[in-house]
Parts: C-alpha cells; sequence; structure tokens
C-alpha cells in the first residue's frame, strides 16, 4: 500500500472540515473525552443512541450508503 500524496491529505482534511461545519450547523457538537478500555464500545454506543434519539437529522455523509460507522465485533 503506497502512502497518501499531500493532495490526497489536504482532500481528506477539507471533507472532514466540511463535515464538521454541517454538523455543528445541524446543532451537535464534537467531544473528546478518555474513557476505560472495556467501557469503550458502550460509550459509543451510547453516544450513537443520544445522537439517532435527537429529532432532527445527523449530517452523516457517509461514502457508500453507509449511515455510519459499523461496530467492530469482538
Amino acid at each position: 500500500m503506497s502512502t497518501p500524496s499531500k493532495e490526497q491529505l489536504q482532500q481528506k482534511a477539507d471533507r472532514m472540515a466540511e463535515i464538521r461545519e454541517d454538523r455543528r450547523e445541524a446543532g451537535f457538537t464534537e467531544v473528546t473525552c478518555w474513557v476505560p478500555k472495556e467501557q469503550a464500545r458502550s460509550f459509543r454506543d451510547y453516544a450513537w443512541g443520544l445522537v439517532e434519539g435527537v429529532d432532527r437529522a445527523f449530517p452523516h455523509r457517509a461514502r457508500e450508503g453507509q449511515r455510519r460507522r459499523q461496530r467492530s465485533k469482538k
């Protein structure tokens, strides 16, 4: 696998900045926090439940029709 070019990295950064702005405009905020490793999955599920539980749309903009990231199956 080759290393992404500067242009590819910039395109990805620009896309993420656009997605973040769309989400802020929709009334959501990004939160970064540290949780114990053994509770990360349940915390992530809880957080997505909050996002999906509001009465407004969350701008996913995921590729290939995915509504959100697939959860890992361990």
